[in-house]
């Protein structure tokens, strides 16, 4: 069995990078999941603040996404 994926480009660009880097994206999220978990599994990950969290969660996310070749930026 086999699936096609069909773009009209280079009006479905976005969809297209997207599509192309799914397994990335799909990492990701696992990566930050098992961050997520161990932070929490071991008392957190001294975040002082509400904000410093959300800070300290972006930037690991950052590097996550930065390891996987892929960025936010790719979705416009």
């Amino acid at each position: 069995m086999k699936a096609i994926l069909e773009f009209n480009l280079p009006d479905d660009r976005c969809e297209h990078v997207i599509a192309v880097h799914a397994m990335d994206w799909a990492l990701s999220v696992k990566a930050l999941d098992d961050v997520l978990r161990n932070w929490q599994k071991h008392g957190g990950h001294g975040f002082g603040t509400a904000n410093g969290a959300i800070d300290g969660i972006r930037n690991e996310l950052y590097g996550i996404l930065e390891d996987h070749n892929i960025s936010l930026d790719m979705i416009e």
